[in-house]
């Protein structure tokens, strides 16, 4: 498992999920995508990915083409890298 954080506008954020069809399409290795209001009109965002290697294939594959179209978002992932520890509700 691997794990990244992103905090951004809410006009960035909506621009960057309408773009990269997260939920209507989710790619290949994404366990889980949660976004919050994070207050004065920004959007906090969790994703949880299965391997590193799965994040950079979804880049590739569906980010890379974007940005080469629409420039690089202001507010970037940041990678945590694997969890310490993990617990999850059946």
């Amino acid at each position: 498992m691997f794990v990244e954080t992103i905090n951004s506008t809410r006009d960035e954020w909506e621009a960057w999920n309408k773009r990269l069809r997260v939920l209507e399409d989710p790619p290949d290795g994404l366990i889980l995508a949660v976004a919050w209001d994070a207050g004065d009109g920004r959007v906090g965002e969790l994703h949880v990915w299965e391997s590193p290697d799965k994040i950079a294939d979804a880049y590739v594959d569906r980010v890379q083409p974007l940005v080469a179209e629409f420039g690089e978002p202001k507010d970037k992932p940041k990678r945590h890298g694997p969890p310490l520890s993990f617990w999850a509700r059946r």
